[in-house]
């Protein structure tokens, strides 16, 4: 849920050049997943061919996304989206035994980062830039709870249901954030001023202090 929650906040920041870069981002780290399911069953050799597909794919598409923009900030802004996603993804579908915190972090933050170049550059809109910020924000918080559940339970644990109930929690904060930002923000007139900006950054830091309560 944290990749996903990641891939989507990605989708809304890329450019429409750039578009196929989530996609082939998605396929790559389905892969992944799938080489990690083959692996927990002992089929070593052939999950580790898929690991390297599923990194040939990624990187694929991220030089696919490079190359299909032509403007400097554009390729950072993509490069950065695409290690963020990456990041979030090799935190919870690890490639050792558990997963690891500090890349979810550099994971999150590389992705916030992108939110807020789109935001001083007005490469996206408002609405959709809220909402992809928020996604950050709802990424990291399941990604942290499934390294948590996956230090206490181990990997082999069945943690679908509490995985799941934590989800809609998160998600329900989530819309409630963004239904909020939305309101005030047509109230102020719409648009994403300076004002605007501030009032995406203070959004988001409550929306994190109340998911981490």
């Amino acid at each position: 849920m944290a990749v996903t929650a990641a891939l989507l906040s990605a989708f809304l920041l890329l450019p429409a050049d750039a578009t196929p870069t989530a996609v082939g981002v998605g396929l790559g780290l389905l892969l992944l997943a799938v080489g990690d399911a083959l692996r927990d069953r002992g089929h070593t050799v052939l999950a580790g061919a898929i690991f390297v597909l599923a990194g040939g794919v990624a990187l694929a598409a991220v030089g696919y996304g490079v190359a299909a923009v032509s403007r400097p900030e554009t390729i950072a802004r993509v490069a950065v989206t695409a290690a963020g996603v990456l990041c979030v993804a090799g935190s919870v579908v690890p490639l050792r035994e558990n997963g690891s915190r500090r890349l979810l972090k550099v994971g999150t933050a590389l992705l916030l980062l992108s939110v807020l170049g789109a935001a001083v550059l007005h490469t996206t809109s408002f609405y959709p830039l809220v909402v992809s910020g928020t996604l950050v924000v709802v990424s990291y918080d399941l990604g942290e709870h499934a390294v948590g559940l996956g230090e206490q339970l181990g990997r082999d644990a069945a943690t679908t249901p509490v995985e799941l109930s934590h989800g809609a929690a998160t998600l329900a904060v989530a819309v409630v954030a963004v239904v909020a930002v939305g309101v005030a923000s047509s109230l102020g007139g719409g648009g994403l001023s300076l004002s605007g900006l501030l009032l995406l950054l203070i959004a988001l830091v409550g929306l994190a202090l109340a998911l981490h309560d």
